[in-house]
């Protein structure tokens, strides 16, 4: 049995770990600033939970790393069982988070 890695055995887990490192930049920008996010945030329900608490975030944060690692597991579950299914949508949200961090980044 050859043991060596195939290329294509590199592409969920790149995805997911670029997915993960976009929502952690996302929330560093906005512990960053804190004294301006209510008014820049342009997602509602981000705004809701940041308005909760804006001073620690102690709503906002753990909702996103919850949410982030949500998703996460519904890949993963989709790589193990979808096989025809799991790479249209993990490179559609992969694409989708390096648009939002060149929005974050640039704009």
């Amino acid at each position: 049995m050859d043991s060596a890695v195939r290329p294509k055995d590199w592409w969920f887990p790149a995805m997911c770990l670029f997915v993960a490192v976009v929502s952690f930049y996302d929330a560093y920008l906005v512990v960053k600033y804190d004294n301006v996010i209510l008014e820049t945030e342009q997602n509602p329900v981000c705004r809701y939970l940041i308005s909760l608490d804006v001073q620690n975030m102690s709503v906002f944060l753990p909702a996103k790393f919850a949410g982030t690692s949500f998703v996460i597991l519904i890949l993963t579950n989709m790589y193990r069982r979808e096989r025809q299914m799991w790479f249209p949508v993990t490179a559609g949200l992969a694409t989708f988070q390096l648009w939002l961090l060149c929005y974050l980044s640039f704009l």
